[in-house]
């Protein structure tokens, strides 16, 4: 009888496990339906609502959005395909558009697309066109943190020009070698020879 019991508890609580898990679909599902019915414009409005929320510096999302909305912003999110994206990055192309904002925008556009985005997002993977080619980056400048540690390691070498050389380096831009063949004034250079003579007013002192 105990057993019996078990087991029809055991069946009770599977059937239900089974009619949640068919609603959680059937909810999912019709929530793809309806996205896929939106238009681009009306998915990006929906998006930039949320995103304004969450971030506090929205303006990349808008400007970039600003653009897909432009080019494809009538057409409704189901009709986004493969084609309409590289057609998007010839569009963009054409317009003299860098290819990191292009591909930036791309990503944007397929997060509108839910579900269907995904599967873009594999098709043009597998096509190796999902993203163009960028140029190699400049380099990004250092956060304040590593100026600070880069200036505590300099002030601790035997070399006391090192620090003066990382100061005026961190503060000018200066490229390697305008570093290397900076040289002080005659003014200063008088100054560091001494006295005011003619050769140490003539006297070029180098940081390095």
């Amino acid at each position: 009888m105990r057993h019996h019991l078990a087991r029809l508890f055991s069946r009770r609580a599977h059937r239900r496990r089974e009619r949640l898990e068919k609603s959680y679909s059937q909810a999912i599902e019709e929530e793809a339906r309806t996205q896929r019915r939106k238009t681009i414009q009306q998915a990006s409005d929906e998006f930039l609502l949320e995103y304004k929320v969450k971030h506090e510096s929205p303006t990349f999302a808008v400007y970039a959005l600003g653009h897909v909305t432009d080019h494809l912003g009538k057409k409704l999110v189901m009709e986004i395909t493969p084609a309409v994206v590289k057609g998007y990055q010839t569009s963009r192309l054409a317009e003299k558009a860098g290819p990191k904002s292009i591909n930036n925008e791309v990503l944007l556009l397929l997060r509108l697309c839910g579900d269907q985005g995904d599967l873009i997002r594999a098709r043009l993977r597998r096509e190796k066109a999902m993203k163009l080619a960028t140029p190699p980056s400049p380099g990004r400048a250092y956060t304040a943190d590593e100026k600070a540690r880069m200036l505590a390691e300099a002030a601790k070498l035997r070399s006391k020009n090192m620090y003066p050389a990382l100061v005026v380096d961190l503060n000018c831009g200066l490229r390697d070698k305008e570093l290397r063949e900076l040289r002080c004034p005659p003014a200063l250079a008088a100054t560091f020879g001494g006295g005011n003579s003619a050769a140490s007013s003539s006297r070029h002192a180098c940081l390095l």
